[in-house]
């Protein structure tokens, strides 16, 4: 399957979608692309908005994520951790409030007060 370049494709709406933490590579997004509900992993995520729920990755594009987490999402990185021959022992499921609470590296803007 042939994924369209940024610049095609800058945003993706996600849905069905859980954040993992890949040892050694960052927290990424999986899930189900909302126009084809084909799966998807992310490349690592560098920027998150809470305010809006959109995550922008180092390959540039956006993700919009849709609904709430589902931890069985998981299921989409099966086939990512054979074809790339990644250990299951190398990818956890995660929580959002980690991007929060613990030093990642990654750009948080947490949503306004009101």
């Amino acid at each position: 399957m042939t994924v369209a370049s940024v610049a095609d494709e800058p945003e993706i709406g996600l849905t069905n979608w859980a954040l993992v933490q890949h040892n050694g590579v960052g927290y990424r997004l999986v899930g189900a692309h909302e126009d084809t509900s084909v799966g998807r992993i992310t490349s690592p995520i560098v920027a998150f908005n809470f305010e809006t729920m959109t995550a922008t990755t180092e390959s540039g594009r956006r993700y919009i994520l849709r609904g709430d987490s589902n931890p069985a999402a998981a299921h989409y990185i099966r086939g990512y951790l054979l074809r790339h021959g990644i250990s299951v022992r190398e990818v956890a499921l995660a929580d959002l409030d980690e991007l929060v609470l613990l030093p990642t590296g990654i750009d948080v803007t947490l949503p306004r007060m009101q």
